[in-house]
């Protein structure tokens, strides 16, 4: 439910699937651990994610790459910067939902 409000922010397309050196020449080289939307999404089918810290950490690492690899005078740049606060606040308020139903339960 998390994942599919995140990936349909508005700038979800850009981070959906794996940058290749094709698209960012070099990419490899910069970026030692590649994350998109997409392989979250596997990696919580896959049950490797399974509570919102380890989600908020590769969703995180999709965007600090971003931001790694890219001069903060590109569009790309600010998008990865406006999304990741957008689903910080997506995250932070989903465990604080977690928490109050723990609580009532």
């Amino acid at each position: 439910m998390l994942w599919k409000q995140i990936a349909d922010h508005k700038h979800a397309s850009k981070f959906m699937n794996p940058v290749t050196d094709e698209i960012a020449n070099k990419y490899s080289t910069v970026i030692k651990e590649p994350m998109d939307l997409n392989r979250v999404r596997k990696r919580i089918d896959q049950g490797v994610i399974r509570n919102s810290l380890s989600l908020q950490r590769d969703l995180l690492l999709i965007f600090q790459n971003a931001m790694m690899y890219n001069s903060s005078k590109t569009d790309i740049y600010r998008m990865a910067l406006e999304m990741e606060r957008d689903v910080n606040q997506q995250v932070a308020d989903f465990i604080g939902t977690q928490m109050m139903v723990e609580i009532d339960a």
